[in-house]
C-alpha cells in the first residue's frame, strides 16, 4: 500500500508538472498571438497609409495630367493668335510706305514661325509681336531723317539716297544729282517721282536743313499723297 501511494503521488506530481507546462505552453502561445495581432494591425495600417498616399498621389499626377492638357491647348489658341496678328501686322506692313519694309516684315514673320515650332513660347511670342506692333504704331507718327535704298525709277536698282520720313504716308528724297523727289502709291503701287510742279521745292529743302540741324518744331507747305495729281 506503501508503495502504491508513493506511485501515486509520484504520477499526481507529473501531471502537476505537466499541467503547468501546459499552461505555460497556453500563455507564452496567447503572447505570441497578441504580438502578432498587434503586428498584423500595424501592418494593416502601414498598408492602408500605403494606399492613401498612391491614391493622393494619383489625384495629383491626374491633377497635373489635366492642368498640362489645359496648358497646351492655351498655348495652341495663343500660337493662333499669334499667326493671326502676325498676318495682320505684315499686311499692314506690306500696305505702308517701303521703308525698311524687308527688315520690318521679315522680324514679324521669323517670331511667327519660332512661335509655330514651339522654339519660343506661345506667352513670350505675344508679348514680342506685341512690341513689334508698338514699334510700327512709333514708326508711323516719327519724322526722320534717314537714308534709304529707292528705286529711282521703276526698273531700276535701289540707290542710296537722303530722305525725310513722315510716318508712314511720305518719303521725300534729296537725289544725289540735286533736286527732290518723293515716293506716292500710284495704281497701288509705290513708285518714285519727281516732286509735282506745284510743290514748293524751297519748303522742302527747309525741311531737310531743320532736320540737319535737329530742328523738330515748324510749319512746312509740303506735297501730301492725293492732293497732286
Amino acid at each position: 500500500m506503501a508503495e502504491r501511494a508513493r506511485a501515486l503521488a509520484s504520477l499526481r506530481r507529473q501531471i502537476g508538472l505537466l499541467e503547468a507546462e501546459l499552461r505555460s505552453e497556453r500563455d507564452r502561445g496567447g503572447a505570441e498571438l497578441a504580438v502578432l495581432a498587434q503586428r498584423t494591425a500595424q501592418l494593416e495600417a502601414q498598408i492602408a497609409a500605403t494606399k492613401a498616399h498612391v491614391a493622393e498621389h494619383k489625384a495629383a499626377v491626374a491633377r497635373a495630367e489635366a492642368a498640362d492638357a489645359d496648358r497646351a491647348q492655351a498655348s495652341a489658341a495663343l500660337r493662333a493668335a499669334v499667326a493671326q496678328g502676325a498676318a495682320a501686322l505684315t499686311a499692314a506692313i506690306d500696305d505702308g510706305l517701303p521703308y525698311r519694309r524687308a527688315e520690318r516684315r521679315a522680324a514679324v514673320e521669323q517670331l511667327d514661325a519660332a512661335v509655330q515650332a514651339q522654339r519660343v513660347a506661345a506667352a513670350e511670342g505675344a508679348a514680342r509681336l506685341w512690341r513689334l506692333a508698338e514699334d510700327e504704331l512709333r514708326l508711323a507718327g516719327e519724322i526722320a531723317r534717314t537714308a534709304t535704298p529707292v528705286a529711282l525709277s521703276p526698273n531700276g536698282p535701289p540707290r542710296l539716297v537722303e530722305a525725310v520720313k513722315l510716318g508712314t504716308v511720305v518719303l521725300l528724297t534729296r537725289l544725289p544729282e540735286g533736286g527732290f523727289g518723293w515716293l506716292r502709291r500710284v495704281d497701288g503701287v509705290w513708285r518714285h517721282d519727281p516732286l509735282p510742279a506745284e510743290a514748293d521745292a524751297d519748303e522742302v529743302a527747309r525741311l531737310f536743313t531743320d532736320l540737319d540741324k535737329r530742328v523738330r518744331g515748324g510749319l512746312y507747305r509740303l506735297p501730301v499723297p492725293g492732293a497732286t495729281p
